[in-house]
């Protein structure tokens, strides 16, 4: 559009455009505007107006207009977004702790309300998996880290647990063999750890829902397991304890808990007349499994406290114990049962 004109007395105002006409060319207003400027009485001030229809009618005009506007545009979407990314960021910065605590929350609420319903009338006859590559080789050897921390929240106590036998050890003198022990816990959540300390006079092999942890045949030492598992809400222990003559009797103690979930959210249990045990030589090599029924078996008979005589002050485990292989060959009692192997850990 045309200029102002710059041969304008000093006594005129002169803007950036044509003075306003309307209805005359570009050349008539610039004429006017000349005259005008030159009367010495008179001060003239220059206003623009846009030709609207010359934009509708060149299409130069057009496409400078269109390359102008998207510019514009795509300065202004850099602009806000950039503005908004760095407004997200500090937010996310500063609310990030508040929503781990608050997502974590929310879990243990919905898997605590639903654990006693859908997931443990579906585990009543599930048996636990191991992590091992066999189960679910797409998933075999990536990673999976779990939300918290994986150390062990707490670490078991010996000296709230008891020696147990069964109702044979009321005698002083039980029979030479072997008894099956069984303890079941259904947590309140899902559960995928497990730290188990024991010790059995004379010898024992110890079973996780079906899958053989280790044994020991050194009453002196008590050893310390640590089993990983896939999550379920039925926890089964189980021991074959073997007895040569004298006394006989099995102390263990044990945490167990989600790596998943906050360390607060731990179960402990020790051996005590709550497990079930058989007075009886024979029994089926089944009882290892989460679905063998115990309900027309003995609850165990508390002997002494740990810590106690005649076994006295145990030596208690100063570290984990490597997965070993079941009791075999012992005189007067069958072999331990046959079970796959626990995923243990030793560290």
């Amino acid at each position: 559009m045309p200029s102002s004109v710059s041969t304008a007395p000093s006594n005129i105002v002169v803007s950036s455009a044509t003075a306003s006409l309307p209805g005359a060319t570009p050349e008539v207003q610039s004429a006017m505007t000349y005259i005008l400027g030159n009367v010495p009485w008179m001060k003239f001030r220059v206003c623009a107006e846009p030709d609207l229809q010359l934009f509708k009618t060149d299409p130069k005009l057009q496409q400078a207009l269109a390359q102008i506007s998207q510019g514009i545009a795509t300065s202004v979407a850099q602009t806000i977004t950039t503005e908004f990314t760095s407004l997200l960021e500090a937010l996310i910065k500063n609310i990030t702790p508040q929503i781990s605590t608050a997502v974590v929350e929310l879990i243990q609420q919905l898997i605590a309300a639903s654990a006693e319903t859908n997931c443990c009338k579906a585990a009543e006859c599930t048996e636990a998996c191991p992590l091992t590559a066999s189960c679910i080789p797409e998933l075999s050897g990536k990673p999976c880290g779990p939300v918290t921390a994986t150390k062990p929240p707490s670490l078991p106590d010996l000296g709230k647990a008891s020696w147990i036998w069964t109702t044979e050890a009321k005698s002083g003198n039980p029979p030479v063999g072997a008894r099956p022990f069984r303890k079941t816990l259904t947590p309140k959540v899902p559960v995928d750890s497990l730290i188990v300390d024991i010790t059995c006079d004379d010898a024992y092999s110890l079973y996780v829902n079906g899958y053989l942890v280790g044994s020991g045949r050194d009453w002196n030492k008590t050893q310390r397991y640590r089993v990983a598992f896939y999550p379920t809400c039925k926890l089964v222990i189980a021991i074959y304890g073997f007895q040569d003559p004298g006394v006989a009797g099995i102390v263990a103690s044990a945490v167990t808990w989600n790596s998943l979930l906050p360390n607060n959210l731990v179960t402990t249990f020790v051996t005590d007349a709550s497990w079930k045990t058989l007075a009886n030589p024979t029994f089926s090599s089944k009882f290892i499994k989460p679905c063998f029924d115990d309900s027309t078996w003995d609850n165990a008979t508390v002997e002494v406290a740990f810590g106690a005589q005649p076994w006295g002050n145990v030596a208690k485990p100063t570290g984990y114990t490597a997965q070993n292989p079941a009791l075999t060959q012992l005189p007067g009692a069958p072999d331990a049962p046959k079970a796959d192997a626990a995923t243990v850990l030793t560290q």
